[in-house]
């Protein structure tokens, strides 16, 4: 596994053997995103990898999404889009409210998307074990 970036915010690698981008987001998402690294180290992780990868994305430690950090999140799926992913799978808490977020910004994600309450099985999915 390669570490791309951590920050108090997320963490975002790669693991070429598997040809997947993981991604860990956590805390209270409301500070701006003008200036933040986010998008750029999220397209330089996508970029390491070949068309057809896979994503794992744990959004089970954040607590807060602002208007802000929603849009990067559908940019996030443009560079997904663009960088050839073929499914993704996003990890959530039990929030309601930032459920309905990521089913609504994933909803036409175009590629292949499946919800999770744990790792171990969004990662047997991604590896087609399930």
């Amino acid at each position: 596994m390669q570490e791309i970036a951590k920050t108090e915010f997320y963490t975002i690698a790669v693991d070429l053997p598997k040809n997947r981008l993981y991604q860990t987001i956590k805390g209270s998402w409301v500070r701006p995103v003008k200036g933040d690294p986010y998008l750029q180290d999220f397209e330089k992780a996508a970029k390491l990898l070949k068309k057809g990868f896979t994503g794992l994305s744990d959004a089970t430690q954040i607590s807060v999404m602002s208007q802000e950090w929603t849009e990067a999140a559908q940019k996030t799926r443009q560079i997904l889009i663009e960088a050839g992913i073929s499914k993704a799978a996003e990890v959530l808490s039990e929030s309601v409210i930032l459920k309905m977020q990521v089913q609504r910004i994933f909803r036409q994600a175009g590629f292949t998307m499946k919800f999770f309450s744990n790792l171990q099985e969004a990662e047997a999915w991604l590896d087609g074990k399930e």
